[in-house]
């Protein structure tokens, strides 16, 4: 759910956590009283500034010239000893100034993040990042106290409802002030609610300098730990909990930005085309409406790409499509039809669910990124589910069988074969025929009984019912060839009608009539 909305505003905030631990380390002296006033204050955060601020020029000035002078030796295992001494120089380094190793080591991964060998350097740390990830979990387990969290069960537990809430409510707060809808406020909040990684290095921090007591670093380690296990499960049911806050939704009003308000031409609209998605695919949706003068109202979250469309004179508006409120402002219970093009699963069906609730005769496209996702939204009110799995495999396939030459399955014998019961989608070319009928390519190889005959001598109209349209020889393909076109081995005929006919003609192409 990265590329969802809350996924997005997630990936900001713990971006924005991690950044917070530079002042955070250096303020932990001055929180036990060894800095004394203001001024120890305003040089810690003037200190951290600084700190920032040369990591900056270094990722700019300094440490790009390195991995570049190494790379021109093409010598892999140098590139990697390269960025670990690099790194660990970093870490030294800001020692040196009186700062913590662990904050070293994070500002060595900021600039090597910041130059453009950053993604290689990444793949290479990779092993590494894995084997250490498990070591500090481990640790944390090796500190873990369980007797201790046991004689001090209250407190402990306390302090895990402390964290949650104070957390969850913190961010979803945040979310809000940053003009997102309630619902992915809260889904943020959820899952920002446990304790970070780098609380255990502040945690040490303060214990170093007296903040923290043994007896409270176990309790803390308890409490900390207990958080990592409840965050799936308040991921899980925190989706369903943000979905029934839709009552909030005049606090969305009230927050929102003026894109919320729906365009006065579309007050009136009636038998016009809802795009719940403004991404590339309803992006593209819109221009094709546009252009055959169709009536549409777009409704996304990005509000960049909503505040673009309506400068282009476009219907859009600001929204969570899974609201019902907003899908009542888009007119989606007078709408003719309605697509959903959401990156988030769980958006998707319910913005499924509530749009069939409000128009129960309109159609309902979904856009689904797994198979497995389909009869979940078919369930929910879908016409009809496009699953983007199937349909690249399919085009894959489809290329792939054209260029070899090779029997194209259908649609329906793909999801006979992948045991999908119900259809996935009308599209493609069994969107534009008649229901029942396919379109199918047969190769004419060296046996084929029509290898060497004409197509009036084949007679495969008469014979099976399925007419061919189109000859693909080589690189050219002549549509509706003549009668008296001969067939050769390697050519490849485009057969349409219905499953039967077109058994039918696949057997009279490489076996002949039935009765010679």
């Amino acid at each position: 759910e990265v590329d969802a909305p809350h996924g997005r505003l997630v990936v900001g905030m713990l971006l924005f956590q991690d950044l917070m631990v530079v002042p955070m380390i250096l303020l932990v002296p001055v929180l036990a009283g060894r800095g004394g006033n203001a001024g120890s204050v305003a040089r810690a955060l003037v200190t951290a500034a600084l700190v920032v601020a040369a990591a900056l020029a270094l990722a700019r000035l300094v440490v790009p010239r390195v991995p570049d002078a190494v790379a021109r030796a093409r010598r892999r295992a140098l590139f990697v000893l390269a960025l670990q001494l690099i790194g660990a120089s970093i870490a030294w380094a800001t020692t040196l100034a009186g700062l913590s190793l662990a904050l070293g080591a994070f500002l060595a991964g900021v600039v090597l993040a910041g130059s453009e060998y950053g993604h290689q350097a990444l793949a290479d740390s990779l092993p590494l990042r894995d084997l250490f990830t498990s070591l500090f979990f481990v640790s944390m387990g090796m500190l873990l106290d369980l007797r201790s969290a046991a004689d001090e069960a209250a407190i402990v537990l306390a302090l895990v409802a402390l964290i949650l809430l104070g957390k969850a409510v913190l961010a979803a707060v945040a979310g809000i002030a940053l003009r997102f809808p309630v619902r992915i406020a809260l889904l943020a909040g959820f899952a920002v609610a446990q304790v970070g990684e780098f609380s255990f290095v502040l945690a040490s921090q303060g214990a170093d300098v007296g903040l923290l007591d043994a007896s409270e670093i176990r309790i803390f380690f308890a409490a900390s730990v207990l958080t990592m296990l409840v965050s799936p499960m308040a991921l899980r049911f925190g989706a369903g909990f943000a979905a029934r806050a839709t009552g909030l939704h005049l606090l969305d009003r009230l927050t929102g930005p003026a894109e919320m308000e729906v365009p006065a031409a579309a007050e009136h609209m009636m038998g016009h085309v809802v795009i719940l998605g403004y991404g590339v695919g309803g992006e593209m949706l819109a221009d094709i409406l546009g252009d055959a003068q169709v009536p549409y109202m777009v409704v996304d979250l990005n509000l960049s790409r909503i505040r673009r469309a309506r400068e282009q004179g476009l219907q859009a508006m600001y929204g969570d499509a899974t609201n019902r409120a907003i899908l009542e402002r888009a007119r989606v219970a007078r709408a003719r039809q309605v697509t959903v093009l959401l990156n988030d699963p769980e958006a998707t069906l319910r913005a499924v669910r509530t749009a069939r609730e409000l128009a129960p005769g309109a159609v309902i496209l979904a856009r689904a990124r797994y198979v497995g996702d389909v009869p979940r939204l078919l369930t929910a009110g879908a016409d009809e589910v496009v699953a983007q799995e199937f349909e690249a495999s399919f085009a894959i396939i489809e290329r792939v069988t054209r260029e070899a030459r090779a029997p194209r399955p259908g649609r329906a014998e793909m999801r006979m074969r992948l045991g999908i019961e119900q259809p996935t989608v009308a599209a493609g070319s069994e969107a534009r025929l008649p229901a029942g009928l396919e379109v199918e390519s047969v190769p004419v190889t060296q046996s084929s009984w029509i290898a060497g005959r004409t197509l009036a001598e084949a007679d495969l109209r008469r014979r099976t019912g399925a007419t061919l349209v189109a000859l693909s020889r080589g690189e050219a393909t002549a549509v509706h060839p003549a009668p008296g076109d001969t067939l050769k081995a390697g050519d490849l005929v485009t057969l349409v009608g219905d499953r039967r006919q077109i058994a039918l003609a696949t057997d009279l192409i490489q076996g002949g009539p039935v009765q010679d």
